[in-house]
């Protein structure tokens, strides 16, 4: 049976400075925790990011309110408007972030022809990736710009209550 993803409806949007709270509805129990970060993405091609949603700040049934930081002003409105949504890190992912390790250690990745995936962007990384460098803790790997802005800036404010 292939895969249909969970359509929310944007039922209303408020900018506070840099930060937009977006609250939207929907059945998204097809997915497991975490539900954040994540994006809104265009329903007929499932690609175009239509907003990013960094912060599950509330739910209550099916109707969720999250949080964007650093949000542009948007040109158009899109209360009313539906998408596809789709979380972005495992619950791996966001241990890393929301319970950062001090044993993180940069390195070169070895030029040994095998490569791995950014555990936060699932960017490549090896001696003929596009990253060839980045941080690694046991066997797990994330690029210099993974690490930087979600581990040691938490962009996200994954470790904070707000």
């Amino acid at each position: 049976m292939k895969f249909v993803p969970p359509v929310l409806t944007v039922l209303s949007q408020s900018q506070c400075g840099t930060s937009v709270d977006t609250v939207v509805v929907g059945d998204i129990s097809t997915y497991r925790p975490p539900l954040a970060p994540a994006g809104l993405y265009d329903v007929e091609n499932q690609r175009d990011e239509a907003l990013q949603l960094h912060k599950i700040v509330l739910s209550d049934g099916e109707t969720y309110t999250f949080r964007t930081y650093e949000a542009q002003a948007r040109p158009e409105s899109i209360c009313g408007k539906s998408f596809v949504f789709r979380p972005w890190w495992t619950p791996k992912s966001i241990a890393l972030v929301t319970k950062p390790s001090s044993q993180w250690r940069y390195a070169l990745y070895p030029a040994d022809g095998t490569h791995a995936h950014c555990e936060l962007t699932y960017v490549g990384i090896g001696a003929n990736e596009d990253a060839k460098d980045g941080y690694f803790i046991e066997d797990l790997w994330v690029t210099c710009d993974a690490y930087e802005r979600y581990i040691r800036d938490d962009v996200f404010h994954c470790r904070d209550d707000a």
